[in-house]
């Protein structure tokens, strides 16, 4: 497993179903998300620059017609359109290719990624942390592997609860200002699988690490070559069946 694969996994109990998303950081790594551009180990991560990734972006437009007539002819959907006493803005659901030449027009005076503030989302992994992490400033964590042995103590344990119970299955407890794992006092916790975080490509649009936090190895099930079958409400999308995914 990789940076940037695309992996199919089980992520019982949260749903029986299978889910296909990016792998975006790996055992070890430390991750970090600022302002909806992911870090890993304090480096920009290659995944930020991939054509597909989609964010929600504020643009401010001069021309709303002709710039309407930008959008419909580069299919891009429309998800609000705002009249403000300083301007036109709209908000837009695009990818790093279309971000970037839309950026260039001319009926474009500034456009930047909305990022979601603090305690915004209120599916955030984990708990802890939903009053000063969002799904765009995430981190940074340090993902957990195999053999790693941690201090416990209070961040570690705001960090790394659900984690512990829902794939350690281990009690992990404070009690008179010490710690506990299955009723045992304890200084330290090792983790006994490696974890992985996966994000999906539009940004905005996806239920992922950041909602329910990290995924062990074990529940994975393989890599994910091509698209088979693809349509939404307007039907078939020729485009992408039998694509390979990138």
């Amino acid at each position: 497993i990789k940076h940037n694969d695309i992996l199919v996994f089980k992520n019982e109990p949260l749903a029986p179903d299978y889910f296909i998303k990016r792998c975006v950081a790996l055992p070890g790594s430390d991750f970090h998300i600022v302002d909806g551009k992911i870090f890993i180990d304090g480096k920009s991560a290659l995944t930020n620059e991939l054509p597909g990734i989609k964010s929600n972006y504020i643009v401010y437009v001069n021309r709303p017609d002709s710039f309407g007539k930008l959008i419909d002819s580069l299919q891009i959907a429309r998800h609000f359109y705002l009249q403000w006493p300083q301007g036109n803005q709209w908000e837009l659901s695009l990818g790093n290719r279309d971000a970037s030449a839309i950026k260039l027009s001319a009926y474009v005076d500034s456009m930047h990624i909305k990022v979601h503030p603090p305690d915004a989302d209120a599916w955030l992994s984990p708990y802890g942390k939903r009053a000063v992490w969002s799904i765009d400033n995430y981190g940074p964590v340090k993902v957990p592997h195999k053999g790693w042995s941690t201090p416990i103590n209070d961040e570690m344990i705001n960090l790394y609860f659900e984690t512990i119970r829902n794939w350690e299955s281990k009690a992990i407890e404070t009690i008179d200002g010490k710690h506990y794992v299955d009723g045992e006092e304890s200084l330290t916790f090792t983790f006994e699988n490696n974890y992985y975080v996966f994000m999906g490509d539009h940004r905005h649009n996806s239920i992922d690490s950041r909602m329910w936090g990290f995924l062990p190895e074990q529940s994975i099930v393989g890599k994910a070559t091509n698209v088979l079958w693809s349509n939404d409400q307007n039907g078939i999308k020729w485009k992408r069946i039998l694509k390979r995914i990138k």
